[in-house]
């Protein structure tokens, strides 16, 4: 009888180290805020191509499992998960080679959802859950805000669009890259 060697998948630890992927020393005090987004499932409207985005946050389980673990595909990807693998797309556009800043795309959607606005000591669970469910049911303005990619000058009302052609939309505007 054959016997696996891997372990079963070890939440504690995965959340653990998808912190590691975008902790900086400025940020240390919203771990809060940071355990919202792990708890908060991931959701989108069908008509949107958004699991896609789910699809890059799952892909973090598989590169934590990394032959280690089983790998875990029954929960949602959480909204943590989510935003990570969008500032990992955003790095793979806007990073010159070698100068990864996960951490500061990460960190530029979070203060742009108006998360950053609840440090620890400023925690407010019944606005951040808000927040983010405002985000997920696409209840922001027609220019994205308060989102993840808020425009100054939107063309088309981001309430209608995939999050792949906001956050272009967004890199185009400020980076000029897109």
């Amino acid at each position: 009888m054959c016997r696996s060697r891997l372990r079963p998948f070890d939440w504690g630890k995965y959340r653990g180290w998808l912190f590691e992927l975008i902790m900086i020393p400025e940020r240390m005090d919203y771990f809060l805020a940071l355990n919202a987004l792990v708890e908060r499932p991931f959701y989108w409207d069908d008509h949107f191509n958004d699991d896609n985005r789910a699809a890059d946050g799952l892909e973090l389980r598989e590169e934590f499992a990394d032959d280690t673990y089983y790998l875990d595909t029954n929960c949602p990807c959480s909204m943590l998960e989510v935003m990570i693998g969008l500032a990992r797309r955003m790095d793979a556009i806007l990073s010159d080679a070698g100068d990864e800043q996960v951490s500061r795309w990460f960190w530029e959607m979070f203060d742009n959802l108006g998360l950053g606005n609840f440090p620890d000591d400023n925690f407010d669970a019944d606005a951040v859950s808000d927040l983010i469910e405002g985000w997920l049911d696409r209840r922001y303005n027609r220019n994205g805000k308060p989102g993840l990619y808020p425009l100054k000058h939107a063309e088309v009302d981001q309430r209608k669009v995939e999050i792949w052609a906001q956050m272009s939309a967004y890199i185009n505007e400020n980076y000029g890259v897109i």
